[in-house]
């Protein structure tokens, strides 16, 4: 499993024009089952995305193909990680 971890390096007025098609990218991949959340940091200088465990490299396509990414708008961070721990609400993400 991996978090995906977005930090604006423009100002927001740069990053606006590409929220629709950012948009649109992140809800491609979370109805195809690849992304489980997502959403914008609370500090409003980025985002974060849960995503399944695949391929790395496959990962890293899609990173790629997010207007934010192709406009050099962010700063990406993946983490990967084990989701050994979870609440009963979310047992299901140790298999994901």
């Amino acid at each position: 499993m991996y978090l995906i971890v977005s930090q604006y390096v423009v100002e927001p007025t740069e990053v606006d024009p590409h929220r629709k098609s950012h948009a649109e990218w992140v809800t491609k991949y979370i109805s195809d089952g690849t992304f489980i959340a997502a959403g914008p940091r609370e500090s409003k200088t980025g985002g974060v995305i849960i995503a399944k465990g695949i391929e790395q490299s496959a990962l890293n396509a899609i990173v790629a193909e997010d207007s934010f990414v192709e406009h050099k708008l962010v700063k990406i961070e993946i983490i990967s990680f084990d989701p050994v721990f979870a609440s009963e609400q979310f047992a299901a993400l140790k298999e994901l």
